[in-house]
């Protein structure tokens, strides 16, 4: 019964960095990406592990992981994402859908989740689930 407040204790404090994260709204990438940023259609969402943050790059069986800076579990990522009603959507569950732009911080191999930093985010929509 304990590891329950523990997960949520943990989920606050990422969306308590997310909120207070010192990022600009285009181009907070801290890590020097490998090759070229490209721009990713997907759903953003929290998971239990390292990292916390992941898109599943929509119409594939792709998850990338989105990490940028030292702390891989509260990442820095773009003010619109650090938006206090999109950080509440994530710990209440709901799907957090957007244009991402991310830049690649490892290669990208079959059965690898492919680490990559957010630099900047377009349309961005929040559907609850049912």
């Amino acid at each position: 019964m304990r590891m329950v407040p523990l997960k949520l204790l943990g989920l606050l404090m990422t969306v308590l960095h997310l909120l207070t994260a010192n990022a600009l709204a285009k181009g907070v990438c801290i890590e020097k990406p490998i090759g070229p940023c490209l721009t990713v259609h997907g759903r953003l969402s929290i998971y239990n592990g390292n990292p916390t943050l992941r898109i599943w790059k929509i119409g594939t069986k792709r998850l990338l992981g989105v990490i940028n800076g030292e702390d891989t579990e509260a990442p820095v990522v773009p003010a619109e994402l650090r938006k206090a009603e999109i950080s509440k959507a994530l710990t209440e569950g709901s799907s957090i859908y957007a244009d991402f732009e991310v830049c690649p911080l490892t290669e990208e191999k079959a059965g690898v989740m492919q680490y990559v930093c957010i630099d900047s985010v377009t349309n961005v929509v929040v559907r609850k689930l049912r």
